[in-house]
């Protein structure tokens, strides 16, 4: 997890699967009770495999950071992970970028930076 001056940014890597899915729950409650940053990216660009399980906690990551007001973004979702979400009914649920430099870059923009 990477605080930053107005987001944190959570890098995930390697499988995400049904033995990983609860750990990457837990940092999401922690980002959430422990920073108050409106917006959390989580980073994909390292993950190699993800399952149903995987997607279930990306979708706990949504609803539990849309509670609080934030904005949750997925950042590094390769074409497999994108027909991933696309074929689990889910990709209309997040916002998607290629990096995190593409969001904060987008951020900046739109804040006229």
């Amino acid at each position: 997890m990477e605080p930053q001056a107005d987001c944190t940014v959570l890098y995930l890597s390697g499988e995400i699967d049904t033995f990983v899915a609860p750990r990457i729950r837990e940092c999401i409650a922690d980002v959430w009770a422990r920073s108050s940053t409106p917006l959390v990216i989580i980073d994909l660009s390292g993950v190699s495999f993800c399952d149903a399980a995987g997607i279930r906690a990306l979708l706990f990551a949504q609803k539990i950071m849309r509670m609080s007001g934030r904005r949750l973004v997925l950042s590094g979702v390769d074409d497999r992970m994108a027909m991933l979400l696309r074929v689990s009914g889910v990709r209309d649920e997040f916002e998607v970028h290629e990096s995190v430099e593409q969001v904060l870059l987008a951020d900046a923009e739109s804040l006229g930076l």
